[in-house]
């Protein structure tokens, strides 16, 4: 067969993508990649850009739809693999209306929930209706949007529920407390201060604003590591400086190995306002650390509550300090432990099993 895979930027593809892409390719497929972004994917048997900009209202994206259809028409493909909200609605628009090819769209994380404003749910939800005869085959990542999914019939195929994308167990596991001590002492952090970490970009959604401004309430020996780039960025450390926090807040930025970080750490939080699967606190359970998440879908899929961890009403920083305190004076080596024995069903060989059958299924 001959599948096409598209994305709105290529490091999406290189960074949840490949695996899936090489097993294709060792089953005798032929791979193509459309994607935002410059950038390579040695991986594919080609590649092609997809220069959709952000707002889906923008009418650059009408012409580049028109180009992806005349793509897909030319090129014949049997499966196109569609990823991320903006790429996943304009590819299907895409797509010939007679002999086209199966459509396989993956959700990592509808930009909505039941929370979200009237006029953001309509035009967002009212999007994947409009496409959702283009759908194929929907899979989905969390159980909140599983039951949007069914409710709002968003594929007349199947709707799958994944764990994820799969994260590498075998690169993700705990170190020993000498390990953890050198990381921390490497990065200036004593064994007295309580560690946490958030790996995310930098953005509204993922709202680092909340912890940065959360740090307030909580004792002079907490400290927190913020992992990520991204366009708040600046303005976060703008506003730490400003609270005086700057000597708590350790801005590390992008960092292509987490592990080190991950290993220093003592809990691993959230503040986003939705998720799909977050790589981010599987990852961090993977280690061994409890989870401190904000109560959105995505986060409350890898929590329970007082087992591996505790959740918090998104934006509470008053919960969020709660909970701080609540597992400061827990035994958070059993929290971690309970952590590690739950996330092997996201492990990529389990999830890689669980996703290629479909590609085979019609």
């Amino acid at each position: 067969m001959k599948i096409l895979f598209t994305a709105s930027t290529m490091a999406h593809i290189r960074n949840f993508h490949i695996p899936y892409i090489l097993w294709l390719k060792e089953q005798g497929h032929v791979i193509h990649v459309a994607a935002g972004e410059d950038g390579l994917c040695p991986e594919a048997d080609a590649v092609m850009p997809l220069p959709l900009k952000k707002s889906m209202t923008a009418p650059k994206n009408i012409i580049v739809a028109w180009s992806l259809h005349n793509l897909i028409k030319h090129e014949q493909y049997d499966i196109i693999s569609c990823h991320t909200s903006l790429a996943s609605f304009f590819t299907r628009l895409s797509v010939c209306r007679r002999h086209r090819p199966i459509v396989i769209n993956t959700s990592h994380g509808y930009l909505f929930d039941e929370q979200s404003s009237y006029i953001k749910r309509t035009i967002l939800l009212g999007a994947e209706k409009c496409m959702a005869h283009r759908t194929d085959m929907l899979m989905v990542m969390n159980e909140q949007d599983y039951i949007i999914a069914k409710h709002e019939c968003l594929s007349p195929g199947a709707i799958i529920k994944t764990n994820g994308m799969g994260i590498d167990l075998k690169k993700f596991s705990p170190c020993t407390p000498e390990i953890k001590e050198k990381i921390r002492r490497d990065l200036g952090i004593t064994s007295e201060t309580l560690l946490l970490i958030y790996i995310a970009e930098f953005s509204i959604r993922k709202n680092q604003r909340f912890l940065i401004q959360a740090m307030k309430g909580l004792p002079s020996d907490v400290h927190i590591l913020l992992l990520g780039n991204g366009k708040e960025f600046s303005y976060c450390k703008i506003l730490a400086e400003k609270l005086k926090f700057s000597e708590r807040i350790h801005f590390l930025g992008y960092q292509s190995n987490t592990l080190p970080y991950l290993h220093a750490a003592d809990i691993a939080v959230s503040s986003s306002r939705y998720e799909g699967l977050p790589f981010n606190l599987m990852e961090a359970m993977a280690v061994g650390l409890p989870l401190i998440v904000s109560d959105v879908k995505g986060n409350q899929d890898l929590v329970v509550v007082g087992e591996n961890g505790f959740t918090y009403p998104y934006d509470n920083q008053e919960k969020f300090i709660s909970c701080i305190r609540d597992i400061a004076n827990r035994d958070r080596i059993e929290m971690g432990d309970r952590s590690v024995k739950m996330v092997p069903p996201y492990g990529l060989t389990q999830v890689l099993a669980q996703i290629v059958p479909y590609y085979t299924h019609f």
